[in-house]
């Protein structure tokens, strides 16, 4: 057998598995050195069984999500790139991982599928490693730049290879591009929402695309820029820019649009909120998802945490994201005078219905119950209580959640059409009416129409669009739409980064109200003490008291232990009023460094490993 190296210890961006996510033990048998590959590949079993790991390296679970929140939600504790704790380590597992394991599991295929003498089937499960190959390279980009390229197994005395400099994220991005057009060709392309097929490597290239190209506008001039963009490409002259990538993610995304296979799912009272709670994944909007508790695929997971976090870890939203769902009518909630202090119970009435489908509000039932369950404010950091992901009494508890995770849906790539189009400057009506008017059609809202005005509080929110290409009140609500349409699905901290919106994941920037001596992510505004109905029957359901409670109704919460900040008072540290503050006095007040946080470090022994030829990113020392 070839003697083969492990380069390092797999891992993806944002695809650290859970240890509560149980894996069926089909996907993790035949490790690489057991087998002989001359001897292997021949079925398609054995092509399908050897690529099926990549599904659970490369395809990240429900919990470990949280560690990519921002600004729009947060947990209990600060996450290394909120809190500013990411440092240059040794580690080769974990939220500053380099790897290359499943790389090579995937290269090793390529150079041994002829193996498999059925051309049909050899060439689907090429697709297939093409389409996982093209995702890896994705992740490696998006943390960490321009990465070394492999297109095949490295040996343990290829010095020159092991000693490989980077290559420019252009070329890389290209190679990308080239193996998903391989994917696209090759793979099936009816609906299959277990495996990858053709749809899947189109939303993909739209998503990748999508990065590369926003990048290019937001990161021109600092640091971050491309470099040595290659002028040639398997033998073809390429000029690399903005336009190009935003011209492949426009084009990708209308193919997929084109084939009519998907739609956006609008049945019942609440469809947004039942895309997400059913056990099974909607298959008509659902391009591809993680699969749990399932009784007929080989790639089903026996269950997982999310409803269980959400429900007893106190998980909350910010009350900078919970501003941005609009009035029911399509108006600004922050036009409103005195919204910034409005009572809980006032501020989520007539607002966006996707706001009562993710966050907990008056009348909310659990999947299958027909009492209401009220938020008291003790078990979420914020006040707002999420609800995405969250269906039956009985999933809400440790490794019960079943519902399949959505991994690759039709809004996203319909958000990622509109967006290209607005950035390119081509954008009209009818494509905004194709595509993201789709997603407000689905709850009722009214359509974003071209010409739409400026919202100077999304403006605050993220400064730095007025450097894009488009209209900048046409891309605030864009912004605003990719926000509250997939919250809570893994693409949030990656698109601050492409817009180079760092800075707004930190605590001490509009609009979180804080000052230098105050510290946390804001959520409800509390009032004072009182009663209050929390469900909307008539009769109250919390008291929030100051020292002692007068035990008449079903809940009662002590002000203090809500953690406020009074904002006319900041430095009182018992305040009986204020916002309710997650991260309060932990002890730091990160700033966000420009000129080094948009990338990842390497690890320092990956660097040492090669004599230097490998270097670190910029300011990582």
């Amino acid at each position: 057998m070839k003697k083969i190296i492990y380069i390092a210890l797999s891992i993806a961006a944002a695809c650290v598995m859970s240890s509560c996510d149980k894996i069926n033990d089909s996907l993790t048998r035949l490790p690489i050195d057991d087998i002989n590959p001359d001897a292997y590949f021949t079925s398609e079993s054995e092509c399908q069984l050897w690529l099926n790991r990549c599904y659970t390296q490369y395809f990240v679970s429900p919990v470990s999500t949280s560690a990519y929140w921002g600004d729009e939600s947060v947990n209990t504790d600060p996450f290394g790139i909120v809190e500013g704790t990411r440092l240059v380590t040794s580690a080769n597992t974990g939220e500053t991982a380099w790897g290359w394991d499943t790389m090579r599991r995937i290269n090793l295929f390529f150079e041994h599928a002829d193996n498999c003498k059925d051309e049909a089937v050899r060439n689907k499960y090429l697709g297939v490693a093409s389409f996982f190959r093209a995702l890896g390279y994705y992740h490696k980009v998006v943390k960490f730049g321009d990465v070394p390229y492999y297109d095949h197994v490295v040996s343990s005395t290829d010095q020159e290879d092991l000693c490989r400099p980077r290559d420019p994220r252009g070329y890389v991005m290209l190679c990308i591009m080239k193996d998903l057009d391989f994917a696209i060709a090759n793979l099936p392309d009816g609906r299959d929402v277990a495996h990858v097929t053709k749809w899947t490597a189109l939303a993909l290239k739209s998503r990748a695309a999508l990065f590369e190209g926003s990048w290019r506008i937001y990161h021109a001039n600092d640091e971050f820029a491309p470099q040595n963009d290659p002028t040639e490409f398997d033998g073809q002259p390429v000029e690399l820019s903005a336009e190009y990538f935003l011209g492949l993610c426009e084009k990708a995304s209308k193919e997929l649009m084109d084939s009519g296979l998907y739609s956006i799912y609008s049945k019942g009272a609440t469809p947004y909120r039942d895309l997400f709670n059913s056990d099974d994944a909607k298959e008509e909007e659902v391009i591809l998802a993680r699969l749990y508790n399932n009784t007929t695929s080989e790639l089903k997971n026996y269950g997982h945490n999310l409803p269980y976090q959400f429900t007893n870890k106190n998980f909350g939203l910010t009350k900078r994201f919970i501003n941005m769902y609009l009035n029911s009518n399509g108006t600004r909630f922050t036009d409103k005078p005195g919204y910034e202090t409005a009572w809980y119970l006032d501020e989520v009435k007539d607002r966006d219905p996707r706001l009562s489908q993710t966050v907990m509000c008056p009348g909310y039932k659990m999947v299958g119950e027909t009492a209401t369950t009220f938020n008291d404010f003790s078990t979420t950091v914020t006040g707002y209580k999420p609800i995405k992901w969250a269906s039956r009494l009985d999933n809400s508890k440790q490794s019960k959640g079943i519902a399949d995770l959505a991994l690759f849906r039709y809004a996203e790539v319909l958000l990622n059409y509109a967006e290209a189009k607005a950035e390119l400057g081509t954008i009209t009506q009818a494509d905004l009416d194709a595509s993201v008017n789709k997603l407000r059609d689905r709850v009722g809202m009214p359509h974003i129409m071209i010409g739409v005005s400026v919202d100077p509080y999304m403006e605050k929110c993220y400064p730095n669009t007025k450097d894009g290409k488009g209209d900048l009140g046409l891309l605030l609500e864009l912004r605003r739409e990719r926000a509250i349409e997939l919250i809570y699905e893994g693409n949030h901290l990656w698109d601050m980064l492409r817009w180079r919106e760092g800075a707004q994941l930190m605590d001490n920037t509009y609009p979180y109200y804080g000052s230098d001596a105050v510290t946390g992510y804001f959520g409800v505004y509390i009032p004072g003490p009182g009663k209050f109905d929390m469900d909307g029957d008539g009769v109250d359901d919390l008291e929030l008291y100051v020292s002692t409670s007068s035990n008449t109704t079903k809940a009662a919460v002590k002000l203090s232990t809500l953690k406020l900040t009074d904002p006319e008072d900041p430095f009182n540290s018992s305040p009986n009023k204020g916002y309710i503050t997650a991260y309060k006095n932990v002890g730091y007040h990160y700033k966000w460094q420009e000129n080094r946080d948009y990338l990842y470090p390497v690890p320092q022994p990956q660097i040492n490993l090669t004599q230097g030829a490998l270097t670190q990113n910029p300011n990582w020392f």
